[in-house]
């Protein structure tokens, strides 16, 4: 019963994720920044999200760090907001079910990348970060990044974005006020935004 608001997804979540699975494709995608949204997504419905995870995704690393660079600028995330996660430093304050799991930003896109390749290195501590000049040179590319809807929707294909409690705390972004997002979804904290159909088709 203690470890209950640890594991249990919060019911307003749930009906998100209900109504995803009522009312949207088995083969729509998804966008979030958010690392808990970004594990719920794919377990609790049929949706595809944007940005993988670099130990299970077959995509190249430079086009997972492009697609999670894309989500966060879709969403007009802070670059402080940004370097932070990539820091692991971003976790949700006060949240038991959150916990610390946005602070998985650098194995989420690493993984083990920067571990040390000598014989017994397996044997050694290894805490997952990114180097100092990979993070600020990720930030960069994040700045320079364009923020038009326009321009981020024909990249990769994408159809809706989800805005929930997480997203939130992240975004920057007025969607209701982008012309190329139709909001489809809106009940307890949760918004879900259509995206219109500019873009590719895989």
């Amino acid at each position: 019963r203690e470890q209950a608001p640890f594991a249990a997804v919060p019911p307003t979540l749930d009906k998100s994720f209900f109504w995803i699975n009522a009312e949207t494709p088995g083969d729509a995608v998804f966008a979030s920044p958010s690392l808990v949204s970004h594990a719920l997504l794919p377990t609790r419905t049929h949706a595809r999200v944007l940005t993988p995870r670099a130990i299970t995704s077959p995509a190249p690393q430079e086009e997972i760090l492009d697609r999670w660079l894309l989500a966060y600028a879709l969403f007009d995330v802070p670059a402080a907001r940004v370097e932070a996660a990539l820091r692991g430093a971003a976790s949700v304050e006060n949240d038991p079910f959150a916990m610390n799991a946005e602070n998985g930003q650098p194995a989420n896109l690493y993984e083990y990348a920067f571990r040390s390749h000598e014989l017994d290195a397996f044997f050694q501590p290894f805490k997952k970060t990114i180097p100092e000049e990979v993070i600020q040179a990720l930030v960069g590319r994040y700045e320079a990044y364009p923020r038009d809807l326009a321009t981020l929707r024909a990249k990769y294909r994408l159809d809706y974005l989800y805005v929930g409690p997480y997203e939130q705390r992240m975004a920057g972004r007025d969607f209701d006020a982008a012309p190329e997002l139709t909001k489809v979804y809106d009940s307890d904290g949760v918004r879900i935004y259509a995206v219109s159909q500019n873009g590719p088709e895989l």
